[in-house]
């Protein structure tokens, strides 16, 4: 027996569609890309357009059947902006508000700060057996990191460091 026959890999795959319509030939060649994806994925991080554009439908809950009853995904995040976001888990289904920043300088990388926030605690607690309390958790860290990144200009330079969103996520769970 080699080395190699005993290692088991595990993984995990994420997927963001981070739909740019202008970067494909068609709307209907990007939807048949996003519908693979989305069936390739563990996780999905997408946007309430995004959702409304692959579904088809106008009704966000139509819109998130659609995509769970045509794939795998273990948890699905859709964001709302500075409404919020939404994960849906097993048959939860976790709402947490959005954080109002006064001065929006700039939007671009609100949506992979998100993402990358919810992945960092995957990362530490995996998928199998998440509580709601975790979700909730997750969801406000990752609104959080997304709410500082939109006040500063930039995708890359403006992520904040893990102590930065701690620190605005505890003062905004106290509201909660």
């Amino acid at each position: 027996m080699r080395c190699c026959d005993e290692i088991k890999f595990s993984r995990l795959i994420s997927f963001d569609p981070n739909l740019r319509l202008s970067l494909w030939k068609t709307p209907e060649e990007a939807r048949r890309r996003i519908l693979y994806g989305m069936k390739q994925c563990d996780i999905m991080k997408i946007s309430e357009e995004e959702v409304a554009f692959v579904s088809e439908q106008e009704s966000l809950e139509k819109g998130v059947s659609f995509i769970r009853d045509n794939s795998d995904i273990k948890i699905l995040f859709v964001t709302l902006g500075n409404k919020g976001s939404i994960a849906y888990y097993k048959d939860e289904k976790i709402y947490c508000g959005g954080i109002h920043q006064e001065h929006v300088v700039d939007t671009t990388g609100a949506g992979d700060t998100f993402c990358g926030a919810v992945l960092s605690r995957i990362l530490e607690l995996g998928t199998d057996a998440l509580t709601e309390k975790d979700i909730r958790e997750m969801l406000l860290f990752a609104n959080a990191a997304a709410s500082i990144v939109v006040t500063r200009k930039g995708a890359l330079c403006s992520m904040p460091e893990p102590e930065e969103i701690r620190a605005a996520s505890s003062l905004i769970d106290k509201v909660l």
